[in-house]
């Protein structure tokens, strides 16, 4: 096999330094991995297949996370640490009080695939456009909103699907009510304030947890 792709060149040449010979794990990107010798040539690499395809890694259940749109450098770092932790989906949603509404999308999804290699993740989370927080109120799946003035926390070891992390400002009221009138549940992370992005990381990591038996 035969590759030309100039990302992947450059990893392979300029940041893992591949010399002749050394062998490597390739992936689909669709769950499925196998060891390949690698082999420099003027213009890309050589692969040999070495041994059998072999099931790579992935999430046993999806985990959809709705992320209210943070700051550039906030929202691409949950983005990076959500895909290294299992999360399948990311949503980011614009609600009352979201205050930056645009996104660079190839950015992040560049950076959600740099990670689902970085951690040998055999699948690439989707990173969904830019929603409302009242369209991702009506997707399917067990859904929990996360509010530090929730006192619920085993919920974190239930079976949701969908979790709800807010802006910088947090949620208002009439946001948490609309999310239980569609049967959200409500759970707390703790009795600190976190930022948007530190309760995102901990929710996907304790969420991922849950649903995969790490």
């Amino acid at each position: 096999m035969f590759s030309e792709e100039k990302e992947l060149i450059h990893q392979l040449k300029s940041v893992l330094k591949i010399r002749q010979g050394e062998k490597i794990i390739l992936c689909d990107g669709k769950g499925e991995e196998a060891f390949f010798t690698a082999t420099p040539q003027k213009r890309g690499f050589v692969f040999y297949r070495e041994g059998d395809i072999v099931p790579a890694w992935m999430p046993l259940k999806k985990l959809t996370l709705c992320l209210a749109i943070l700051k550039k450098e906030n929202f691409e770092l949950v983005a990076q640490k959500a895909t290294e932790l299992g999360i399948s989906r990311i949503i980011p949603i614009i609600s009352t009080r979201t205050v930056k509404t645009g996104l660079n999308m190839a950015r992040i999804t560049k950076i959600a695939k740099e990670a689902a290699e970085q951690s040998g993740r055999g699948d690439v989370p989707e990173i969904s456009g830019i929603s409302s927080f009242k369209e991702c109120l009506a997707l399917e799946g067990n859904k929990v909103i996360l509010h530090p003035a929730c006192k619920n926390k085993s919920i974190i070891n239930s079976s949701a699907e969908i979790i709800f992390v807010g802006p910088e400002g947090g949620w208002t009221d009439e946001e948490i009510l609309s999310a239980k009138q569609v049967g959200s549940s409500c759970a707390s992370l703790g009795p600190m304030i976190m930022r948007a992005e530190t309760a995102a990381i901990i929710a996907s990591f304790a969420f991922s947890q849950s649903l995969n038996n790490y």
